[in-house]
């Protein structure tokens, strides 16, 4: 396999794990659990009243995890439940204003780490990352797609 190919890849999960613990720290310093933390930002992102299960299957968890960290949530006074108008054997989840505070100041952290990632880069540089990132993630798309035989067809490269 290619050399090149392999201090590429390793580059990139390096970038990933980086940026998961300099986001980890400065969430834990903000007095929220990093699963906590993601769960909060995905309501945001997902909208007001997202259903339980509609949250699992967003974040591809259980069910279970998702009651575990909601309750901790709600403890903390990050989210508020309430009954649905529309069927009464569903909670709908809203963030309350703690929570939206936390939101605010979450996306500050990522604005001031991205700013801190990309410094130095220009509008053209970032276009052509982006276009080749996006390649890698449709190439990696195919081959979660087509299984074994598109391996097959990576071994041979």
């Amino acid at each position: 396999m290619n050399e090149q190919f392999h201090r590429i890849s390793h580059m990139q999960r390096h970038l990933g794990r980086m940026q998961h613990r300099i986001i980890e720290a400065r969430v834990r310093s903000l007095g929220i659990h990093p699963s906590q933390h993601i769960l909060l930002m995905r309501l945001s992102d997902m909208g007001r009243f997202p259903s339980q299960a509609q949250i699992a299957e967003e974040l591809d968890i259980s069910p279970a995890s998702v009651a575990r960290t909601l309750k901790q949530l709600e403890a903390g006074g990050y989210i508020e439940r309430c009954g649905s108008d529309v069927d009464g054997r569903r909670n709908e989840i809203a963030i309350s204003a703690k929570g939206e505070a936390m939101v605010k100041r979450s996306r500050e952290i990522f604005d001031r780490m991205n700013a801190a990632r990309f410094e130095g880069f220009g509008p053209e540089e970032l276009d052509q990352l982006e276009a080749l990132l996006r390649r890698q993630m449709d190439n990696l798309r195919r081959l979660e797609q087509g299984g074994e035989q598109r391996e097959k067809e990576m071994k041979r490269v």
